[in-house]
């Protein structure tokens, strides 16, 4: 998402998302808020807005 690759960042995020169930990681944690703030510059195309959702219903 950083480096101005969407795309990419939806990929590997919804990856790690269909595992976030099985982590209890506060860093795992803190890493999805801020992927949540930095895709917020890309928040209209329509696979990063259900990235985001993903991230806000994720468990914490």
């Amino acid at each position: 998402m950083v480096t101005g690759d969407p795309q990419g960042a939806v990929a590997i995020a919804n990856r790690a998302l269909d595992e976030v169930g099985r982590l209890r990681s506060r860093r795992a944690a803190e890493d999805l808020r801020e992927l949540f703030r930095y895709s917020s510059h890309h928040s209209k195309q329509p696979d990063v807005t259900e990235l985001r959702r993903r991230i806000t219903t994720a468990p914490a």
